[in-house]
């Protein structure tokens, strides 16, 4: 999928919007490096979503596959207090008002389609920019919780961009 860049443009017509978006969360897991307290020795790699979940079924079609060695597992959460062991979590735009709490208490690679995620002190914004998904990636948050977010991913993003974590 990090040939997602041109090919995503081609297939976004004949996909659901969160089937696309589904299938790039599955790929980051592919490219981030995550620190070893949360990798730890689980053969599950967790993808949690938190608040309302705006996938549906898109995202049950990445339930079970595999990534860096590990199944991939799918968790619905409605609240924050449950986030320690995501590897993944995607923040639903219900959950922009607890934005803050949610990022303090997340250790894995963060993800929403929230504007200004990125600036906000997430680490992957997702946008849409002239029917196309892009990204936003904040380095400097991954590298704060520990992770190492490939050279290719950093690649495709539409941007990298700082926190301005007084925003929050």
């Amino acid at each position: 999928m990090l040939a997602f860049g041109p090919a995503l443009a081609q297939v976004a017509d004949e996909y659901d919007e969160y089937d696309i978006k589904a299938a790039m969360l599955y790929n980051f897991a592919n490219f981030v490096q995550f620190p070893q307290e949360l990798a730890g020795d689980s053969d599950e790699l967790q993808l949690c979503i938190v608040g309302v979940d705006p996938f549906g079924a898109s995202m049950d079609s990445v339930e079970g596959k595999i990534a860096q060695g590990r199944r991939v597992t799918i968790r619905r959460l409605e609240s924050s207090e449950e986030l320690g062991r995501c590897h993944i979590v995607f923040v639903s735009s219900s959950e922009s008002e607890n934005l803050g709490e949610i990022l303090e208490r997340t250790h894995g690679l963060t993800v929403s389609e929230i504007e200004g995620f990125a600036k906000r002190g997430g680490m992957v914004g997702l946008f849409d920019r002239r029917n196309r998904i892009r990204i936003h990636i904040n380095r400097e948050a991954a590298e704060d919780a520990g992770l190492t977010i490939s050279s290719k991913l950093l690649r495709v993003a539409a941007d990298i961009v700082t926190s301005e974590r007084q925003d929050l």
